[in-house]
């Protein structure tokens, strides 16, 4: 592999770097939009994901580099933006970040190698990873998050416990379920996902 991709077209860049600093500039002040920003943040992750497995593809190297180079170039520029923000990055929560972008890369070699087309394999990536982001982003809650946003004044094992209660005794149009990492998945009664 000769030279980095990036520098081949200064089109990108020129498109990228505007819109990059746009961004940021305007970040603080879309708490208020924080449910569009999720949603686009989900399409960059999972669409950036895809340009990283394939500018590694064109460039020759082996299925594990592209798969990571996916991931890194998927989740690096909410890295980026996060910090520039002051903000925790999204992939250090207890959220599914990095493994829709895992999920994504591995789909796009895998669809690939059996021969798929590659816009074919590029939207059903897309699509699979966009889906994954948004359940996440939808149905899962984290108990910390929770115990937060609820008010409680009592400690976060005690905020856990009486969770765990809720759960055990129900809600009447909920289902309440505890996963690994403090995560409670809230899910209505009869929908199917």
């Amino acid at each position: 592999p000769q030279g980095s991709l990036w520098y081949k077209s200064r089109a990108s860049l020129y498109m990228t770097l505007p819109g990059g600093l746009v961004t940021i500039a305007i970040a603080r002040f879309m708490r208020h939009l924080r449910q569009l920003f999720l949603i686009l943040d989900a399409i960059g992750l999972v669409a950036f994901t895809i340009i990283g497995c394939n500018v590694a593809l064109e460039l020759g190297y082996e299925p594990i580099v592209m798969v990571m180079s996916g991931i890194t170039t998927g989740i690096f520029g909410g890295i980026i933006r996060d910090i520039m923000c002051g903000r925790v990055p999204q992939v250090l929560r207890r959220e599914i970040y990095a493994c829709v972008s895992l999920v994504v890369a591995v789909l796009y070699l895998f669809l690939l190698r059996q021969g798929v087309g590659e816009g074919v394999t590029q939207l059903a990536a897309f699509s699979v990873g966009l889906l994954l982001r948004m359940v996440a982003i939808r149905w899962r809650v984290s108990l910390p998050v929770l115990h937060k946003k609820s008010g409680s004044a009592a400690p976060l094992r005690v905020f856990r416990a009486a969770v765990r209660k809720m759960m055990a005794e129900g809600l009447p149009d909920y289902d309440l379920s505890e996963e690994p990492g403090d995560i409670v998945l809230f899910s209505r009664r009869g929908q199917v996902l």
